[in-house]
C-alpha cells in the first residue's frame, strides 16, 4: 500500500498545490449545455438590471434559472412562476444564493 509519508518532503509539499492547479485547470472547462445555448455569445442574466430598465434589453437575448414557486395551468397554456438566483459559468442555478426576483 502507497503512503505519503513515503515521499520526500518537497514532493508531499506540491501535491495540494498539484490539486489545486487540477481543479483550477477543470474548472475553466465549464461550458453552458447547446440545448441552452442560444444564439447570443453573451446572453442578458441580469435579471436586476433588466428589471430597472427594461428598455434597454428589448430584442435581447436572456437566461435567467431559479426555483419554480408556483404554477398556475390556464386553458391553452402554463404559467410559471421562477424565483430567480444568479447563474454559474455553467448556467447552473446558485440555488444556494438569495432570489434576485420572480419571472413569469
Amino acid at each position: 500500500m502507497f503512503s505519503p509519508k513515503a515521499l520526500p518532503v518537497s514532493i508531499r509539499r506540491l501535491v495540494p498545490v498539484g490539486f489545486m492547479a487540477a481543479a483550477l485547470t477543470l474548472s475553466g472547462c465549464v461550458k453552458v449545455p447547446e440545448a441552452i445555448r442560444g444564439i447570443s455569445p453573451t446572453p442578458q442574466d441580469d435579471l436586476v438590471r433588466a428589471m430597472n430598465a427594461p428598455q434597454l434589453y428589448i430584442g435581447q437575448e436572456g437566461r435567467f434559472g431559479g426555483k419554480v414557486v408556483k404554477v398556475t395551468n390556464e386553458t391553452g397554456r402554463t404559467r410559471l412562476e421562477i424565483a430567480t438566483v444568479p447563474l454559474d459559468d455553467g448556467a447552473v442555478p446558485l440555488m444556494h444564493r438569495p432570489s434576485v426576483g420572480r419571472i413569469i
